[in-house]
């Protein structure tokens, strides 16, 4: 099957597809052949559309917004325009789809807003399930020290300590000076947050997300980093990393492209130096 543009460019054996629209007023006219009927038509497709000259029985056979099928076909030119023709022998032109089977189906369609719903509720249960692998501590259970909101954390950022933050979305937050210590940010996403001069000490971050984050003198100490994606972030600017546990700080560095694991480098350029080697 070629396409409508395409066929412009085809003297015969055209084979193509398209739907039927503009269609004029049958005529008639006379011909070698005798009197016969004469219609003129566009046919369509996603390429454009070229004039269709139909005669005889097909006048009447296709209507506007019919699907149909032209093999066998041949071009000719009248008054400047490419003009398609069914071939006189072994031409064929079949309605595929006609206008009425077309139509719009108007029974009742499921309700979208409630399909979301329920994929939300799902995700929510699945986060939930997931959070709860590292369940909060006691002390942050008798204390209530739960946030979830990121624009109250951000208000509240000098005094975090021993927070209960798992799971939050906090993309792009402002933790500069943020005192983090003792808190759990267990599968946070803290992926391009501000985290500069932070104090992060015995922080859990197992299975978060701080992709691109700047830790620009943070103290890390003791934290953990188990399972936590550290594209792009540079290492080497932290202020302490004494007894960090997931993260192999023998040699620090940045990563410029590509995503790493803690302890394991992932894809692309990787920068490390050690006290008195660089590799």
């Amino acid at each position: 099957m070629v396409t409508c543009e395409e066929a412009k460019q085809m003297k015969s054996g055209i084979n193509i597809q398209g739907k039927i629209v503009d269609k004029g007023e049958v005529r008639t006219v006379n011909t070698w052949h005798g009197e016969t009927k004469v219609c003129d038509a566009y046919l369509e497709d996603d390429s454009g559309r070229i004039q269709l000259t139909l005669w005889d029985k097909d006048t009447e056979k296709v209507n506007n917004g019919d699907m149909v099928s032209l093999e066998g076909g041949y071009t000719t030119i009248f008054r400047n325009q490419v003009q398609l023709n069914k071939g006189r022998k072994d031409g064929k032109l079949e309605i595929i789809l006609d206008r009425t089977e077309q139509s719009v189906d108007e029974s009742p369609q499921p309700d979208e807003s409630a399909k979301v719903k329920e994929l939300e509720q799902e995700l929510a249960e699945l986060r939930k399930a997931l959070i709860e692998r590292f369940p909060a501590s006691p002390r942050q259970l008798d204390s209530n020290l739960r946030l979830t909101d990121k624009k109250a954390i951000e208000n509240q950022k000098s005094n975090l300590e021993w927070y209960d933050l798992r799971g939050v979305d906090l993309r792009h937050a402002n933790l500069v000076d943020a005192k983090l210590s003792g808190a759990s940010l267990n599968y946070a996403d803290l992926r391009d947050a501000d985290l500069t001069n932070a104090d992060l000490y015995g922080t859990v971050l197992c299975e978060g997300k701080l992709d691109n984050a700047d830790l620009t003198n943070a103290d890390i100490s003791h934290a953990d980093f188990t399972g936590v994606k550290l594209a792009r972030v540079d290492l080497s600017k932290v202020a302490k990393n004494v007894g960090v546990v997931g993260l192999d700080l023998k040699k620090t560095g940045r990563i410029e492209k590509g995503h790493s694991k803690i302890g394991k480098a992932g894809l692309g350029r990787i920068f490390f130096r050690d006290r008195t080697n660089e590799y």
